[in-house]
């Protein structure tokens, strides 16, 4: 009796080999009819047998499959649970949100995936940090846009301007709005309408190249009394437009404006109604003192005034230079900043009086392509004359990139026995690398005499910042000077009339490690007794753009 295979058992004891034997045979006879039928059959139960091994290939194959999709799932999960030990899942979520907000001053709203906003980055990254950044309105209330370049898309930045609002719920806005000298259009009006209709929550607005027409325009009439809560505007027009002969007012009602940055010589500046009496900051920016000068009265309670490129230039005409003279009873810092020529320092100090200022900071043009010689020489004239006029008390000076020599910086300064805070920075420049404020005669000048206490140098100095070249500063003479003003008893102190410096900071704008070393060894006492003590050095990269240039290299000594 034959034996044939159970399809439902493949591994089963089967016939078909022996049976295979006795076929071998019919290779070399005549196949009879009864042979035929025994091939037959063997054919058939083959058949049968084969269709049983290929369904057991079939389920070993779907049991491989499913064991590879379980490995690889388990391989997600191991990556997965695996970053649960980095670093960054050990940051408390308060902390992870001080970091997004540090992140997402400015988040410009653009069309390309590599070039997406700050917030829009972060929450792409993860479940976690998309949690975070949906529960924080705050980040997305800074809002910039560049009209410029959205020509094409304009529905895409509709849209993401409605996403923006609605994510930041009511969180007061911050405005960064960029027209280029551009009218606006048909296909720019959506974005702007959602932005306007939601000026109650305007906290801050840049905008810079709008059209006096468009302010003119029905779009904007809304602003008109809905600024509840406006505290600082940057506004520019086109500065080649011809002036308007009608006034706006549509910024005229902004209770909480206090501070204002404005183009003096653009003529949107003088068609605007401001409340110019409630103005605590004001800059001004890029014009001669002819326009610019005469805003300052406007400003009667004003506290802090910076004026970028101000000034009068070499060359210009008669009729267009600044004769009168103003009197700020309440500024009490003053910030001169991009100066180029010295009629950008003159300006201010022969013009205006300032009988409460404390503050002074001076910040020349970043000019680090160009060698030394180029810089004109410092006329300490006009401000040591603004400083007498003014019997002003300063108490903080900041000087950055100014030509002036450590002779002129000393006689500068003994108008300031008030002075508490001193900043000093040597221009970056690699053609003439050496110190031409910060050296061995002035540092010299700093130091404390205890045997002889008649009168002192900046008797009152406790916090000093230099920001120098290394190959030229005297180490052994820095020390010496804050040293001798290390004053901790208070008694003694105030026998001397020498206050105990509370701060050092050095920061090398090339590195040298061993000139670090051997200044924070002379130092390290200071910051073990309580004073802070900051030495760091830099670096700086050849062939790379100057604003990128500084490089941290690393720190000598921090306390």
């Amino acid at each position: 009796m034959e034996t044939h295979l159970d399809s439902s058992n493949p591994g089963a004891p089967s016939s078909l080999s022996s049976r295979s034997l006795a076929l071998e045979r019919l290779f070399h006879v005549t196949v009879s009819l009864s042979d035929r039928m025994v091939v037959s059959q063997f054919l058939h139960d083959a058949e049968m047998e084969i269709k049983g091994y290929q369904t057991e290939i079939h389920k070993l194959k779907s049991a491989i499959l499913s064991l590879e999709h379980r490995r690889d799932g388990l391989r997600q999960k191991v990556a997965k649970y695996r970053s649960l030990l980095s670093p960054i899942h050990r940051v408390p979520p308060e902390i992870l949100r001080h970091i997004f907000t540090f992140c997402c001053t400015r988040n410009w709203l653009q069309l390309s995936p590599t070039s997406a906003s700050p917030v829009l980055a972060i929450s792409s990254t993860c479940s976690r940090w998309r949690e975070n950044a949906l529960s924080m309105p705050t980040l997305w209330s800074q809002i910039c846009i560049r009209f410029e370049e959205w020509k094409e898309d304009y529905h895409a930045l509709t849209s993401l301007t409605h996403l923006f609002l609605g994510r930041s719920k009511s969180s007061p806005l911050s405005l960064i709005l960029y027209f280029e000298d551009q009218a606006i259009n048909d296909a720019t009006k959506p974005s702007l309408t959602a932005l306007v209709q939601q000026s109650e929550r305007w906290h801050s607005l840049r905008i810079w190249g709008i059209k006096q027409a468009d302010l003119h325009s029905n779009l904007f009439q809304r602003l008109r009394g809905n600024l509840p809560i406006l505290s600082a505007l940057d506004i520019a027009g086109d500065p080649e437009e011809e002036q308007n002969q009608f006034h706006w007012d549509l910024l005229s009602d902004c209770p909480k404006l206090s501070s204002l940055s404005v183009q003096p010589a653009c003529p949107i500046t003088t068609t605007c109604v401001l409340p110019w009496h409630q103005i605590k900051t004001l800059q001004l920016y890029h014009s001669i003192a002819f326009f610019a000068l005469p805003l300052l009265s406007l400003c009667c309670n004003a506290e802090h005034l910076e004026l970028l490129s101000i000034g009068d230039f070499e060359g210009i005409p008669p009729h267009a230079v600044y004769r009168d003279h103003v009197t700020l009873p309440s500024i009490k810092k003053l910030s001169i900043m991009e100066v180029e020529e010295n009629e950008h320092f003159y300006c201010i100090f022969q013009n205006s009086t300032l009988p409460r200022l404390s503050e002074l900071e001076l910040h020349g043009q970043d000019i680090l392509a160009k060698p030394l010689a180029v810089r004109k020489e410092w006329d300490e004239v006009a401000i040591i004359n603004f400083l007498s006029r003014s019997s002003c008390s300063i108490t903080s000076l900041t000087f950055k990139w100014v030509p002036i020599s450590d002779e002129q910086i000393i006689r500068l300064l003994r108008f300031m026995p008030h002075l508490k805070t001193l900043s000093l920075e040597e221009y970056p420049t690699e053609t003439n690398p050496r110190n031409q404020i910060v050296t061995r005669f002035f540092l010299k000048s700093l130091l404390v005499d205890h045997e002889h206490t008649s009168s002192f140098f900046l008797p009152r100095l406790t916090n000093l910042k230099l920001v120098v070249h290394a190959d030229s500063l005297d180490e052994h003479a820095l020390s010496d000077a804050v040293m001798s003003r290390w004053i901790p008893h208070l008694a003694y102190a105030s026998d001397i009339g020498v206050d105990c410096i509370k701060s050092i900071e050095v920061i090398f704008l090339d590195w040298k490690e061993d000139l670090i070393d051997t200044l924070t060894g002379s130092l390290r006492w200071m910051g073990d007794a309580g004073a802070r003590v900051t030495i760091v050095g830099r670096s700086t990269e050849k062939g790379s753009d100057a604003r990128e240039q500084i490089e941290e290299r690393g720190a000598g000594i921090l306390f």
